[in-house]
């Protein structure tokens, strides 16, 4: 059976290569902002806008903030060009795929409207089970999100409104 890598596309020898030049343009790139930087902000922002308690204003700013975190990673270096056991081109690379997930992840908290779960949306305290009783579903499709949603089974323990 043939892999498939991060994408969905078939891990093939020419799949491989294409890798290996991104992070040879990568280890060749200099005087972008480092990793390290972003990722902090990433935190921070997640962290203080995209949290149990959130509400519409945030996460736009979050999704913002995040935006322009992918877009400066477009032009981000690596202080460390060694090819070998490079801690530093690992956590670049992991850095990429938090900006990605996190841009997933705030485009569901925004269209998702309502309060569910561990998430209370200040500006939609309540749940709205004719709207959201669905699973979000993120694609990343050329560097866009696509939104999906899947079905809900209810089994013998149905949802029910927390009131504690």
């Amino acid at each position: 059976m043939e892999g498939v890598n991060g994408n969905g596309s078939a891990a093939t020898p020419a799949a491989a290569r294409d890798y290996e030049r991104k992070l040879r343009v990568l280890l060749d790139r200099e005087g972008g902002p480092q990793q390290h930087v972003l990722r902090d902000k990433l935190a921070d922002t997640m962290q203080e806008k995209v949290g149990v308690f959130r509400n519409g204003d945030d996460l736009r700013d979050a999704q913002a903030v995040v935006s322009d975190l992918r877009d400066q990673f477009d032009s981000v270096s690596v202080d460390d060009k060694g090819r070998t056991f490079n801690q530093s081109l690992i956590h670049t690379i992991e850095t990429g795929w938090l900006l990605d997930l996190a841009a997933c992840m705030v485009e569901g908290a925004v269209t998702r409207t309502e309060s569910r779960g561990a998430h209370s949306r200040t500006d939609h305290p309540e749940r709205d089970d004719e709207n959201w009783m669905k699973h979000t579903l993120s694609y990343l499709e050329d560097d866009q999100i696509r939104l999906d949603y899947s079905e809900v089974t209810v089994t013998q323990y149905e949802p029910q409104v927390r009131s504690y």
